[in-house]
């Protein structure tokens, strides 16, 4: 049987706007953790649970490549994630990455997600979601 690689994530708008310092980062962590609620539903069927441990490829964006830049040197620095180049999609820059496994458990997600939506306001840029690839 021929394997195949599925990536399951939702992310809250990839054409969203970065976040501005006016702007509830209460409201956009709640968002995510009901989000990650619905890729944990997702990936259920394709026999992932939430005691499982996944390298989680996140996206931020961000106003400007200085923004941008910041933030990818600040986890190049401090982190054990994968962090790849800035990317500009026309008027938009973005940061991507993925994680060391992590588990995939409710709790520990929410925790995750409220720290990368902080993380992202103190650089000037928007958490904007997390995936998962499914072999």
């Amino acid at each position: 049987m021929k394997s195949q690689s599925v990536s399951i994530g939702i992310t809250i708008n990839q054409k969203s706007k970065p976040m501005t310092v006016s702007e509830d980062i209460k409201s956009l962590v709640e968002n995510q953790k009901f989000l990650n609620r619905r890729v944990l539903q997702n990936l259920e069927p394709l026999g992932v649970s939430e005691n499982d441990e996944r390298k989680l490829d996140f996206f931020f964006i961000a106003p400007d490549q200085k923004s941008a830049s910041k933030l990818a040197d600040f986890f190049k620095k401090g982190s054990d994630y994968r962090i790849y180049p800035p990317h500009h999609n026309g008027s938009t820059w973005s940061v991507t990455g993925a994680t060391s496994p992590l588990s995939l458990s409710p709790h520990i997600l929410d925790k995750w997600v409220e720290k990368m939506c902080i993380l992202g306001q103190k650089f000037a840029c928007k958490f904007d979601g997390w995936g998962t690839l499914v072999l």
